[in-house]
């Protein structure tokens, strides 16, 4: 008796067309079905444009207020928080603080001499009333520290 390992196989049926037009999709009888591995998923994503679309506390602020939410994925990264985020527009907005802060933070520890300034700046609230004024920013308080 020769044993033989079998492959794993799993088929799943399901409309997971979201609210398309039945027109556009075809008759269930018509369609194939779709082989879908580690190395075509990202193909399989795109043809069928899975999107989600929903309204959610906005938690950015205190009021009651609610956020409309349409994502799209077109490939698995797009799952991943940081793509999720690109897409909700205040989101983006805090990512893109957050990556130029990063690019500041790069450049800060490879020059010693804009940190000391900086950490001066930071020590000594009279610069930076001085600064703010020669840049014609109007005083404003300063933020409490947590």
């Amino acid at each position: 008796m020769e044993k033989k390992e079998l492959p794993f196989v799993v088929g799943i049926m399901a409309d997971l067309s979201g609210h398309r037009p039945e027109a556009e999709l075809g008759d269930l009888k018509t369609r194939d079905f779709k082989n879908i591995d580690r190395d075509n998923i990202d193909e399989v994503m795109k043809d069928a444009a899975p999107s989600l679309n929903l309204t959610v506390d906005n938690k950015l602020k205190d009021d009651k207020t609610q956020l409309r939410v349409a994502l799209t994925f077109k490939s698995l990264e797009d799952f991943e928080p940081a793509r999720v985020a690109e897409q909700v527009a205040p989101l983006k907005e805090l990512l893109d603080i957050r990556r130029r802060l990063d690019e500041v933070l790069a450049r800060i520890s490879t020059n010693m001499q804009l940190e000391q300034v900086l950490q001066d700046v930071l020590a000594n609230t009279e610069k930076v009333q001085a600064l703010a004024k020669q840049m014609g920013i109007e005083k404003t308080a300063a933020p409490e520290a947590k």
